[in-house]
């Protein structure tokens, strides 16, 4: 990973056992990082010091925080399987009722929309359902 205060000067620090990260988010709430990538999902408090958590391999898209219902929102872009996870403090995370994947997702704190091709998936529930 790489850590910038500024954007302008980046220090670099490893972690060891990533395969592929594909998804970043931040919690303000928890104040903390987490990543998805295929096989595991990994959190950290600052940015330097990871730590992996079991999480199903998958093509994961897109990760964020969704402040009214206080979980993590994973979506991955697979058909099948598990594509859509859940987590409420970035180290437990939970499938939810696949939506046949998708290519983005966004929350303006009540909503999600996850969207994919010519659909577009909408929940008030935090994600949820």
């Amino acid at each position: 990973s790489a850590k910038s205060v500024d954007g302008v000067t980046w220090s670099q620090h490893s972690i060891t056992t990533f395969i592929t990260p594909l998804a970043i988010g931040w919690s303000p709430d928890l104040s903390l990082w987490v990543v998805l990538s295929q096989g595991d999902a990994f959190s950290s408090p600052d940015g330097e010091t990871w730590t992996a958590h079991a999480l199903d391999d998958s093509n994961w898209k897109e990760v964020l925080w969704n402040l009214s219902s206080a979980n993590f929102l994973g979506v991955s872009t697979d058909a099948f399987g598990q594509d859509h996870v859940l987590s409420s403090d970035g180290l437990t995370w939970a499938s939810k009722i696949p939506s046949n994947g998708g290519t983005d997702l966004a929350t303006n704190g009540t909503t999600v929309i996850v969207v994919r091709s010519n659909v577009a998936h909408v929940t008030t529930d935090g994600g949820a359902t």
